[in-house]
């Protein structure tokens, strides 16, 4: 039909898999946009970074903020606040 899937809409997807906490089908469809030869954004890495941070993913949370580090996407006031209010609200300072 011509259809190619877009950033927007991939990015789309994985937020909204994110806001209902299935992060191994975010995480999935991440994947696909990265196989389809699509640069994911920060939009993209914020709403895996901060779905792990909300469900108490502390580690997965950093390994995709190195992963957008890697990737030579800047992580923002956003990707630092979904973790440092995760920390806090586990209590966990380090």
């Amino acid at each position: 039909c011509g259809f190619a899937p877009s950033v927007v809409a991939y990015s789309s997807v994985v937020h909204a898999c994110a806001r209902a906490e299935e992060l191994e089908e975010a995480a999935a469809w991440f994947r696909r946009m990265e196989e389809a030869g699509l640069q994911p954004n920060d939009i993209t890495y914020n709403s895996l970074v901060n779905a792990c941070a909300r469900t108490g993913h502390l580690d997965e949370a950093a390994m995709w903020l190195r992963r957008m580090e890697d990737a030579d996407v800047a992580p923002n006031v956003i990707s630092y606040s979904s973790v440092i209010h995760a920390c806090a609200r586990l209590g966990r300072a380090s």
